[in-house]
């Protein structure tokens, strides 16, 4: 018997149970895919490996949230981290701009190319910072948070910048939400913001996989117990204390305590319970909107890009215009060709990142689920290749010639992340964090199921590597606190 099961290797679950196993729990963690990490992980082909999905991690200097929690978790020097000295570059049809990770050099930046707009910049960034210190300092006033709780980005953007181009500029990062200013919110957007800009972007020398390992080890030396290709098929709650949780396999497993990281349909889907369930707490898990899901391109090219191109960032996003919240239209419609997307470059900013020929380069852009979901294999596979050869051109706009220097070309779309994850509508935020689902109008990870929790990026405080790791590590401490 467990005093603990967590069904779901994710980066919240992996939290969770560090802290709880750090603390003299019994834990048992359950996880359908033969690694652990959830999306925090990596696949390989030929003699090149992948990450997944992390472009950086946010708040890992001294001060940030990150680095608090994985100071607690004793793994803040197991893994060796690359600090982002430029966080990106935004690139528009006339115009191209630097986000140095130092945020003075970084409003320097912006007060040269926007002198009109020096005090609504001052005003708007002096607004963030106050919003992230009265998230954290619950106990303090909250004058910020009253203010904006039903403001979009957008909205407060709005406030201080006039300048269209400027709105896009700093409504850049918003596509690491997968929603545009006008639909995101704005505390959400701010609190992340802050950790990023004041923080750091941070990348693991082995990709997110040591993140997901180093979790996992933290695990195991606190006599955890973590069994890989085990489907959870049911979690049995028939009055007593004890949960029982099947797998697929046959096992049975019983404890006092059951936390999922699957998405919140998923687990209710599991649940076989003597007693009924809360019509309100369905309704409120069906209700939730999920966030967009994306396709990624990952290609190997057969030269040094930097080099090549003279191009030194880790991260481009790039526009073609500035009406940044035209984004939803164009993936409603399935406009492709018209879609902001972003390139990741991890040879600029981790050396010797393949250990083998080639600079790799991955390109993400925000889809529809619903525009793939229903497609025979003929024409998804026709999509695929459709997709790829658009993606690529546009890519060669930027960076002539790059498609002759191509060796390894692969795309993965919302069905690939709903395969590997079984996120509903393969939507990679969980949650989608609009103003309706943020703050504490996301949903609890404490449910009316007497010792059934939630964690991940459906439920508070939200998606993201950030989000879920604070997830997973403020609940563990709940359930500390509470025994």
């Amino acid at each position: 018997m467990y005093d603990a099961i967590i069904i779901g290797a994710g980066l919240g679950g992996l939290t969770a149970g560090s802290i709880l196993a750090k603390n003299g729990y019994k834990v048992l963690m359950l996880e359908k895919h033969r690694i652990v990490g959830g999306f925090a992980t990596i696949f390989r082909r030929k003699k090149w490996a992948f990450d997944v999905s992390l472009h950086s991690l946010c708040g890992l200097a001294e001060g940030g949230r990150m680095n608090k929690i994985f100071h607690d978790l004793g793994i803040l020097d197991k893994v060796k981290f690359h600090r982002s000295t430029v966080l990106y570059k935004a690139w528009f049809p006339d115009f191209e701009i630097h986000a140095d990770g130092d945020l003075e050099v970084y409003k320097s930046t912006l007060f040269a190319h926007f002198p009109e707009e020096r005090e609504g910049i001052n005003g708007l960034f002096d607004t963030f910072l106050q919003i992230r210190d009265e998230i954290l300092n619950p106990k303090g006033p909250i004058d910020a948070l009253k203010k904006y709780h039903e403001a979009t980005l957008q909205d407060m953007i709005n406030e201080f910048i006039t300048d269209l181009r400027l709105q896009s500029i700093i409504g850049q990062l918003s596509g690491y939400f997968s929603l545009p200013p006008a639909e995101l919110s704005g505390i959400m957007f701010a609190y992340a913001w802050t950790d990023y800009h004041i923080y750091g972007g941070f990348y693991p020398d082995g990709r997110s996989q040591d993140i997901s390992n180093a979790l996992r080890d933290v695990i195991l030396e606190n006599n955890g117990l973590i069994l890989t290709g085990e489907e959870v098929t049911e979690i049995k709650i028939d009055g007593t204390a004890l949960k029982t949780v099947h797998t697929k396999k046959g096992g049975v497993y019983q404890a006092s305590k059951v936390i999922s990281n699957a998405d919140p349909l998923q687990t209710l889907s599991l649940v076989k319970s003597d007693n009924p369930i809360s019509k309100r707490f369905v309704d409120r898990v069906s209700g939730i909107v999920p966030s967009y899901s994306c396709i990624q391109l990952y290609l190997i090219v057969d030269c040094n890009f930097a080099e090549e191109y003279d191009e030194r960032n880790h991260e481009v996003f790039v526009n073609e215009d500035y009406h940044i919240n035209g984004v939803t239209e164009h993936i409603s419609n399935g406009h492709y060709d018209k879609m902001s997307y972003c390139i990741t470059l991890y040879d600029n900013l981790v050396p010797n990142y393949q250990q083998a020929d080639g600079s790799t380069i991955i390109l993400t852009q925000w889809v529809d689920y619903e525009d793939w979901a229903h497609l025979s294999e003929e024409d998804y596979t026709d999509k695929k290749r459709k997709l790829t050869d658009l993606l690529i051109a546009r890519l060669e706009k930027l960076y002539p010639s790059i498609s002759t220097k191509i060796l390894h070309a692969e795309l993965a779309t919302p069905k690939t992340v709903k395969r590997y994850t079984n996120h509903y509508n393969g939507a990679v935020y969980g949650a989608a964090p609009t103003v309706a689902q943020s703050m504490n109008r996301g949903v609890s990870p404490v449910t009316p199921i007497k010792d059934l929790f939630l964690i991940g990026g459906w439920v508070r405080p939200g998606a993201g590597y950030s989000g879920v790791i604070s997830g997973g590590y403020d609940l563990a401490n709940l359930m500390l606190a509470n025994k």
